[in-house]
């Protein structure tokens, strides 16, 4: 019994890593479009979308900070990128990137002690 149900949460995990590669995948198809029509928006789009791919993980290793940022960083980036320069946004989301490895740590040594 113990190990169908490990059978079943392995078969789902994966079929949600396969739609992130797809998924992945397309987004970069997005982004040649975006590189095409509007070349100055670039890193605001490709960091967009980096934030959004977050959103499965979440799900996937049932992580609080993966939802969080996976919501904020694109909402975020739709703002630094229409208002400011794109040194702004780079320099943003490293912050961002660190902040979100720092988080996931933390939830990491929280769910050890537990």
């Amino acid at each position: 019994n113990n190990l169908a149900v490990n059978m079943i949460v392995i078969k789902r995990r994966s079929i949600v890593i396969i739609s992130v590669l797809v998924a992945t995948l397309l987004t970069f198809v997005l982004c040649v479009g975006a590189l095409y029509e509007k070349p100055t928006h670039m890193l605001m789009i490709y960091a967009m979308i980096f934030g959004a791919h977050l959103l499965p993980y979440g799900w996937l290793y049932q992580s609080k900070a993966y939802y969080i940022f996976a919501i904020c960083i694109p909402i975020l980036n739709l703002y630094l990128g229409i208002s400011y320069p794109p040194v702004v946004l780079a320099g943003t989301m490293l912050c961002i990137e660190i902040l979100l490895c720092f988080c996931l740590v933390l939830e990491e040594r929280k769910s050890l002690k537990a």
